[in-house]
C-alpha cells in the first residue's frame, strides 16, 4: 500500500481538524483517489467476509460462491450510486448555511469523511459504529474547508443523512 496513503488515512482516524487543513488547498482529484483505492478495499473485503460467512450456509458446493459475486458487488456498489446524490443534497445545504467556498470542498469532506466506514464498514458488528464516525468526519470537514460553524456543519450533515437513511428504510421496506 503507497506510504502517503497510509499517512492520509492516519492523518484522518487521528487528528481529523489538522488532516483537514491540510488538503484544504489540493484539487478534488487526490480525495477521489483515496476514496477510490479504500473502496476497492472495501469491495475486497466485503466480500471475502462475505464468502467466508456463506460457507457456513447450506448453499450448495463451495464452486457455486463466484456466481454470488456479481450480486454482492452489485449491493455493494449501491453507494455509487448513491453518492452523487448525497453530495448534490449535501452541498445544497451547505451553500444554504453559508458555504462558498465551492463544490470540491464538499466533495473533499465526503470522500475523506467516509474514511473509518470504508476501512470497517464491511465488518456488520462495526458498521454502525463506522458509519456515524463518517458522518462525523464529514462533518469537521465541512467546518475546515467550507468555513462553517460547528452547528451549521451538523446542520449540513444531518439533514441529507437523515433523508438518505429514511429512504433506504422505505427502499428496504417496499422490497420485502
Amino acid at each position: 500500500m503507497d506510504p502517503g496513503l497510509v499517512r492520509k488515512i492516519q492523518a484522518f482516524l487521528v487528528s481529523p481538524e489538522t488532516a483537514f487543513r491540510g488538503v484544504k488547498d489540493e484539487p478534488a482529484s487526490p480525495a477521489m483517489v483515496h476514496f477510490g483505492l479504500l473502496f476497492l478495499f472495501y469491495l475486497v473485503l466485503s466480500y471475502i467476509t462475505f464468502a467466508l460467512g456463506t460457507l457456513s450456509l447450506d448453499i450448495g458446493p463451495p464452486e457455486d460462491l463466484p456466481v454470488l459475486f456479481i450480486p454482492h458487488i452489485m449491493l455493494r456498489a449501491l453507494p455509487l450510486i448513491i453518492l452523487p446524490i448525497y453530495l448534490g443534497l449535501l452541498h445544497g445545504w451547505v451553500y444554504e448555511l453559508g458555504g462558498r467556498r465551492g463544490f470540491s470542498q464538499t466533495v473533499k469532506s465526503v470522500l475523506y469523511g467516509l474514511t473509518p466506514l470504508l476501512l470497517l464498514g464491511y465488518i456488520s458488528i462495526l458498521f454502525l459504529i463506522a458509519g456515524i464516525w463518517s458522518l462525523a468526519l464529514i462533518t469537521l470537514g465541512l467546518k475546515e474547508l467550507q468555513g462553517l460553524s460547528l452547528g451549521k456543519a451538523v446542520a449540513a450533515t444531518a439533514l441529507p443523512s437523515i433523508l438518505l437513511v429514511l429512504v433506504l428504510f422505505l427502499l428496504f421496506l417496499s422490497a420485502l
